[in-house]
């Protein structure tokens, strides 16, 4: 999202700068994601609006679909980066000899990576909360969190398709990357989906990206979670849950083939 942007950009200028230089930018990128969303909402007089599902200001609107989706995107992307080293390194051959699990080892990996993301959003939030009135409780918390781990699962599980694909065909990668740019953009995370033309909204309401995002919404404006966002979350993580297990089977068996050929 737009902290993305800035940590990517200021990574490229400071490539290969000590711990404190990251965290220097990292802390720079997070206020400055703060100032653009804030400013940019101030540019809008849209108190009362309807289309804001609840919120009295654009600002809490962008602020929840700027932060929604950083950590399970996040950590989709690390998954996949840490399985491409280990395939590039001649790593994933070494680990399947020792009977090591390559999903637990990416796992364990993106896990540590996951705490800068982790860090910004909640830093992002109680910033928020104490210097720019959002409204934020202890029990909105804790249900964001839980909603955001629900969210990771879903993701993961899209990334390790991704990478099953990628172990077939070679390619791939790229289409995920794009279909998580644009599933973000019309899942709502900068304008509601009600202002779509009919067709694309109707697409809209099934991802599983609009559905983070609402939650997040509901949840962070006080209001009750709705059922119907979990639930289509679930379907989607059953799905994609079936999907992985027919191509690993698949992967697997084709590899059986290809050693008997040897």
């Amino acid at each position: 999202m737009i902290s993305f942007v800035f940590t990517l950009f200021f990574k490229r200028i400071f490539s290969g700068k000590t711990i404190l230089w990251k965290l220097i930018i990292e802390c720079f990128s997070m206020f400055l994601t703060i100032a653009v969303i804030y400013y940019a909402s101030e540019s809008f007089n849209l108190k009362g609006s309807t289309l804001y599902e609840g919120f009295s200001s654009l600002f809490s609107f962008l602020l929840v679909g700027e932060i929604a989706l950083v950590i399970p995107m996040n950590f989709a992307e690390r998954l996949i980066s840490h399985f491409l080293e280990i395939r590039n390194q001649q790593f994933y051959q070494t680990l399947i000899g020792l009977r090591i699990s390559t999903n637990k080892f990416i796992f364990s990996e993106a896990l540590v990576d996951v705490i800068f993301p982790f860090s910004r959003v909640l830093f992002i939030l109680f910033y928020s909360s104490i210097f720019l009135n959002f409204s934020l409780t202890f029990t909105s918390v804790v249900t964001f969190i839980l909603v955001q781990i629900f969210a990771v699962i879903v993701f993961a599980m899209m990334a390790l398709i991704a990478t099953l694909i990628y172990l077939k065909f070679n390619r791939g990668l790229s289409l995920f990357y794009s279909f998580q740019s644009v599933a973000a953009i019309i899942g709502g995370a900068y304008f509601p989906i009600q202002v779509f033309p009919t067709y694309l909204k109707n697409i809209s309401i099934f991802l599983p990206q609009t559905q983070v995002l609402h939650a997040s919404r509901l949840i962070l404006n006080g209001q009750l979670l709705e059922f119907s966002s979990l639930a289509t979350l679930f379907i989607w993580l059953i799905f994609l849950t079936l999907i992985w297990f027919f191509l690993n089977y698949y992967l697997i068996q084709n590899l059986k083939r290809n050693a008997r050929l040897i």
